[in-house]
């Protein structure tokens, strides 16, 4: 299946993006708890990845072998 290729390969950098949040939200002190910290970090994590899987559609479909 296409689509869980896609996700699987956005999967990584999803990962890195929410980290990067998540520790941002660390620094400037809008997460102070562990439990909050891995809800926003799970739902990052599923948001990236559900962005860049239907970005990754939407370029597909613009710019097929036919061109556009």
């Amino acid at each position: 299946m296409e689509i869980r290729k896609l996700a699987l390969a956005q999967l990584p950098i999803a990962v890195v993006a929410s980290i990067a949040i998540a520790a941002y939200n660390l620094y400037t002190g809008e997460i102070t708890t562990l439990v909050p910290l891995v809800i926003d970090f799970l739902i990052n994590t599923v948001l990236l990845i559900v962005a860049f899987v239907v970005a990754d559609v939407v370029w597909d479909r613009m710019f097929d072998k036919d061109g556009m």
